[in-house]
Order: C-alpha cells, then structure tokens, then sequence
C-alpha cells in the first residue's frame, strides 16, 4: 500500500474545505495566458538576468511572486529563480529577498514561481524591481501591446537598461497557495539570514504524476528532512531544542531525505533549494484526503541543541 493509499485511511475532509488561490496584493498583464513568444538567451558566461520595475500602488508586503513563463526546450534539472530588488537611480540596485523553483519541461507555459526568503514591506511610489533569473532557452514572461515597465538587463554585476517591456508578473501578499493547497505556521530564521520557505507549483490533483513540494533559502549542501502529516488542524509548536522562532507544524506520519543544492539556475541541483517528488496515483479513493508538509534543513552554524532550520507546512487536500 503506498504512503498516499494510507493518508487516505487516516484522513478525509470535505470537498467544501478546499481553498482557492488567494489573489495577488499586485499584478501585471496577468488576464491572458498569452506571451509574446520570445525566449531568452543561452549564453555560455552563465545564467540570464532580467529585471522589470515596479511602482506600487499600495502598502502591502511580498511573500512570494509568480511568472507566467516555462522552459521545453532544455532537459536535465535546471531551475529559475525570481528575487525582489530596490531601486538606484531607475536601475535594479540590491537584492532584498528571492526564491528559487525547479522547472518541468513537460508542463506547458503557466503560471509558477517561490516564496521568498524575506518578507518585502513597500509603499506606494517608492519604486522595486522584479528580478527573474533563469538558465537559458526560457519563454520570457512578457506579452506583446502590454502594460510596458521599464525592463534591465544584467551582464557580470552590471545592469543596463533594454527596450520596455510587459511583464506577466503576480506579487502576493502571503505564501504560496491554491485550490486544495494551503499553509500552516511559518518559517523561521537561518543563519544565512533567510527564511527558508515550502511551496508547490502544483494541483493536488488524482493522476498527477508531476506533482512534488519545494524549498528554497536553506544553506547549500545540507541535510534535509521532510515530514509528512496527516492531521488536520495540527497546533503550531514551539521546541526549545530548536533555534529560535522555529517551529513543528504538522506531525509527523512519514519522513523523507533530501539535500540542498549548491550549483546555479542552470542545474543539476541549485543553491539551497530542495524538491521531493510525490506522485499522487489515479485512485478516486484519495480524493478528500488530507495532508500536511514541512522541511526541515540542518543549519550548521546554528547553536541551538538541534540546529534544525523549519519551515511552514504546506496543507494539501487531494482532489
């Protein structure tokens, strides 16, 4: 019996308690599924790096960003990652935060992207930019007779301003969610001074074969640890042989082993990111069923008792 085939046994909620994808704080050329088909580049001096700015309109803050883009063309395990930056003198001018997600070349062009390692408070007028690195190849997330922002390019450290363009960009105000995907808790500080987040890109849907949880902002090359939970309404709990701020917030029914990447964009892993792969089988049976995910990553420079960095948990209900 497979790990999903037992959820089912332990836990089934009401098709009624799915959630649907909150909406974005702020977006972009976000109304059509139409891009203006052009791809990036393959330069062989490293990944490309694009920047659109961005004026907001409101006070809110940035958990995570998505992009209407998607890569086909390049196999193997390669990445994107989207960052927020502020701004100097019109051009992109220091990181302030970033999450990093695996690409799926059999999936068509949609709407993907991370949370970030930090939460960005801005205020209307005072200018951002929206940051997308990626490995080459890549449908660029901009769509043809759109709202044009102005549109930087790096080379090296340095960033140049290109032709405007208009980005297909979704800013949200909260972590990652969407129909049957959830959070529960929070992520906690590391001693890199990120807040390593989970994620999906994916619906909890019977048949996906595709479908896997994520985690970026974690130390490179470390050990991590997936618990998954089958208890709805699980408490957030604080352990003081953990650092400071982290928390457990789903039980723990199985667990899974991974590690962080250390390499780039361009793969085969990348820099403090995580993926494990969780197919869902095609049996009507799990619909309804519930489950919950946390990542927890070995920090080594931390000296609490267990140097364990957490995340949120993500909260599944299969459809």
């Amino acid at each position: 019996m497979s790990y999903l085939h037992r959820i089912a046994l332990f836990s089934v909620l009401l098709a009624s308690s799915l959630s649907a994808q909150t909406p974005p704080c702020e977006s972009f050329n976000d109304t059509t599924s139409t891009t203006s088909g052009a791809l990036s580049a393959f330069g062989f001096g490293g990944p490309n790096t694009r920047a659109w700015q961005v004026v907001p309109t409101n006070t809110y803050t940035i958990q995570s960003v998505r992009l209407f883009t998607g890569n086909s063309t390049l196999s193997g395990d390669r990445y994107m990652t989207v960052e927020i930056w502020s701004d100097v003198n019109n051009l992109p001018g220091a990181r302030l935060g970033g999450g990093t997600w695996k690409i799926d070349q059999t999936m068509p062009l949609r709407w993907q992207g991370a949370n970030l390692d930090q939460s960005i408070a801005v205020n209307p007028n005072t200018k951002i930019w929206v940051v997308w690195i990626d490995p080459g190849f890549s449908e660029i997330p901009v769509e043809s007779g759109g709202l044009t922002l102005l549109t930087a390019t790096r080379s090296g450290v340095t960033w140049t301003a290109v032709t405007n363009t208009a980005p297909k960009v979704r800013l949200f105000c909260n972590l990652l969610d969407d129909l049957g995907v959830g959070n529960n808790g929070g992520p906690c500080l590391g001693t890199n001074g990120a807040y390593a987040t989970a994620f999906t890109n994916y619906e909890p849907t019977i048949a996906n074969t595709q479908f896997s949880i994520e985690a970026s902002g974690f130390l490179p090359g470390q050990a991590a640890l997936m618990a998954l939970g089958v208890i709805p309404g699980f408490p957030v709990v604080p352990l003081a042989i953990l650092p400071p701020g982290c928390t457990q917030n789903t039980d723990v029914f199985d667990s899974y082993f991974a590690f962080t990447g250390t390499s780039n964009v361009r793969g085969p892993t990348a820099a403090g990111h995580v993926r494990y792969s969780l197919s869902i089988p095609n049996d009507p049976g799990l619909v309804g069923g519930f489950v919950a995910l946390q990542v927890a990553c070995f920090d080594t420079a931390s000296g609490a008792s267990l140097p364990l960095v957490t995340t949120n948990a993500v909260t599944l209900v299969i459809r």
